[in-house]
């Protein structure tokens, strides 16, 4: 995606929206960073902003934040009708997700992991079995370090483990992952999405743009997630206490594909919550 020499419009001071700065800078565009909030109550944020020499406002959207700009990005904690985003939308300016973004400007192997529970252990399980098996991998996304600080220094042969939250699905267009994984879907953030219904879509946006080279993970007895890959166009691995479950626990024998590959003893991580984050991590190695 083309910016160069573009105003690009960030909605919030924070992590993600100075990472997105920053590559917008590499990518010779013009970012401008607007925050409702008092520059006081934004940390160290503006402090970096300057030393970077990266426009900003705090205390207020005023019309300066989308004068001239031809892309709007909101961080992930930005609803999606604030009022500066619907007047961005009403200006005819394009709005885009920093996942999405990021995504552009990213040709690397992409495990996406997202759920109610569970996404920072799943994530960080995948990564120290990645590690174990002495494949080089990163961990982005919805955690400390955000997808787009790292897109530029990835190449085609890098993998990269992303723990994805349903704000960051929302805006989702083209972005898709090699293996994408659903560990559940329990009431949170209705606020936000308005009903369980529109939280489980916006989970379900993982699988949006899959394709037939591609794999789906979905937790076999989570009644919102397992409809999820139905129509799926790749393959699907389903885990969890099932009989069309291909990873599960079985007495205390982890099998994938009908092989005990380890035993519960083997991992630290106690209780069922975690078994199902284990059979998910370990649903991701099976595609290796």
């Amino acid at each position: 995606m083309d910016v160069s020499g573009k105003k690009v419009t960030l909605i919030g001071m924070g992590r993600t929206s100075l990472a997105l700065a920053r590559l917008l800078v590499r990518l010779v565009a013009i970012p401008f960073i607007s925050e409702c909030r008092a520059a006081g109550d934004c940390g160290d944020f503006p402090a970096q902003s300057k030393n970077d020499s990266i426009a900003f406002e705090c205390g207020g959207h005023t019309e300066m934040a989308l004068t001239d700009s031809c892309l709007v990005i909101p961080s992930p904690g930005v609803p999606l009708d604030a009022s500066i985003v619907s007047l961005a939308r009403d200006a005819g300016i394009r709005v885009m997700g920093e996942l999405e973004f990021a995504s552009r400007h990213c040709s690397c192997r992409l495990i996406g992991v997202t759920g109610t529970n569970g996404k920072t252990t799943t994530t960080e399980l995948i990564a120290h079995l990645y590690d174990a098996c002495e494949i080089p991998v990163l961990l982005a996304g919805n955690n400390d370090r955000p997808f787009s600080s790292i897109v530029s220094d990835l190449s085609s042969s890098d993998t990269v483990v992303l723990e994805l939250s349903s704000y960051q699905l929302e805006l989702v267009e083209e972005f898709r992952c090699d293996v994408a994984v659903v560990l559940n879907v329990t009431p949170d953030h209705l606020g936000r999405h308005g009903s369980l219904e529109n939280y489980a879509s916006a989970k379900s946006r993982i699988f949006a743009n899959q394709n037939a080279d591609d794999v789906a993970i979905i937790n076999a007895v989570d009644l919102l997630t397992a409809p999820m890959a139905e129509n799926h166009p790749g393959r699907v691995i389903r885990f969890g206490e099932s009989p069309d479950a291909e990873v599960k626990l079985e007495r205390d024998a982890f099998i994938v594909s009908g092989k005990s590959v380890a035993t519960r003893d083997d991992s630290p991580l106690r209780g069922l919550h975690n078994t199902e984050n284990i059979l998910a991590a370990l649903s991701v190695m099976s595609t290796l």
